[in-house]
């Protein structure tokens, strides 16, 4: 049934889909609530996630099999760096779950599948502003509510990058949407929190739990999956402003 759903028009509309829900099973899995009852939720998530990227895998053309791979190996240090040795935030059992690494390479990629989906692009222009407006409004929120001036600080970020990068725009925006998301589903099944300030240190830059704006890591992922792929393939790099070549 999946299969099929796949190979229709809406095929990566319905991949977004599939990987919000997947979410929402992963975190649940994990979450504070249910280790109250089950010890071993954690490992379950952890299948579960293995599974899904292994099936991802599998379904996706060889550029985007590199890709896949290149964001986990960046993620894992990524994490190993943010999260163990400058402590900007921690997980439940202070440790880094597999499915995190994974989970953020099957966040990257199905945001390129729905960046790239033929209603998506076809509507940018009506979609674009709305996001904005969207990302704005988000991060003021949580700076009100939540006194997230950290959040706030890499929203500011991420547009400015987004006001010299037209064309990475629809990807990043569509990022925002998807990482606020996770993040509000993780922190709220206690799956890992943000300290209250920056690297936990005193008196630094407030943050939320989770910040608004943490989406602009992923375009420090993205350029370095980009920098990876075509320092291993030179033969394609006068072509590498076609992001689609990624997913056709």
């Amino acid at each position: 049934m999946i299969t099929l759903l796949l190979e229709g028009p809406n095929r990566r509309l319905i991949l977004g889909l599939y990987m919000l829900l997947l979410m929402i099973l992963v975190f649940f899995l994990d979450s504070t609530w249910l280790s109250n009852h089950v010890t071993f939720g954690q490992w379950i998530a952890n299948v579960v996630t293995v599974s899904y990227f292994v099936w991802m895998y599998r379904r996706a053309n060889l550029r985007i099999k590199r890709t896949m791979k290149y964001a986990v190996l960046i993620a894992t240090v990524g994490e190993i760096v943010l999260c163990l040795i400058l402590g900007m935030y921690e997980y439940r059992l202070e440790n880094i779950p597999i499915y995190v690494p994974l989970g953020h390479a099957i966040l990257y990629t199905t945001v390129w599948y729905i960046t790239h989906d033929p209603w998506i692009v076809k509507q940018q222009s009506t979609l674009i502003p709305w996001m904005a407006i969207f990302t704005i409004v988000y991060a003021i929120l949580l700076y009100v509510t939540d006194n997230d001036m950290y959040g706030l600080i890499c929203t500011f970020l991420l547009l400015i990058l987004l006001l010299f990068n037209p064309t990475s725009r629809r990807f990043f925006f569509i990022m925002f949407f998807a990482v606020a998301y996770l993040e509000q589903l993780g922190t709220a099944f206690d799956c890992w929190y943000w300290h209250s300030t920056l690297l936990d240190q005193e008196g630094w830059i407030n943050s939320g739990n989770p910040p608004s704006g943490i989406s602009l890591f992923y375009f420090g992922l993205d350029m370095l999956c980009l920098g990876v792929y075509l320092f291993r393939k030179p033969a394609v790099r006068k072509r590498w402003r076609r992001p689609k070549e990624l997913v056709n």
